[in-house]
């Protein structure tokens, strides 16, 4: 399934990376999560799920920033996917959103958890 890596880098660089989801563990490896937890939000007109580290706020000197129109700020890796079907499985992103529109998703780092 097509997604998105949305990483924070070294230095809180963001970065996103086109990645290939085939089961629930690939999200997990993305995130760098044992435990993931997902939230929805539109973008470009679209619903997407995104798939975020469960324990990110409590991670030691972990960063945060805000995500398009989620109203909190989300700490650590995400996986942007597209929305859910009616069986609730999760879809492949749309192909109109790409990694050169991809960029507005998300803000700069804004939080940093002290450890």
């Amino acid at each position: 399934m097509r997604a998105i890596a949305n990483k924070i880098n070294v230095g809180g660089v963001l970065s996103y990376e086109l990645v290939d989801i085939a089961s629930y563990e690939d999200y997990c490896k993305h995130i760098g999560a044992e435990f993931f937890d997902v939230v929805t939000v539109e973008y470009m007109g679209h619903r997407l799920s995104v798939f975020i580290d469960d324990e990110g706020m409590l991670k030691p000197h972990n960063v945060g920033r805000m995500i398009t129109s989620y109203p909190e700020p989300i700490f650590g890796n995400v996986i942007i996917a597209g929305d859910v079907d009616a069986s609730g499985n999760t879809l492949p992103l749309p192909d109109e959103i790409t990694l050169s529109n991809i960029l507005g998703f998300s803000s700069a780092v804004q939080y940093i958890i002290k450890g």
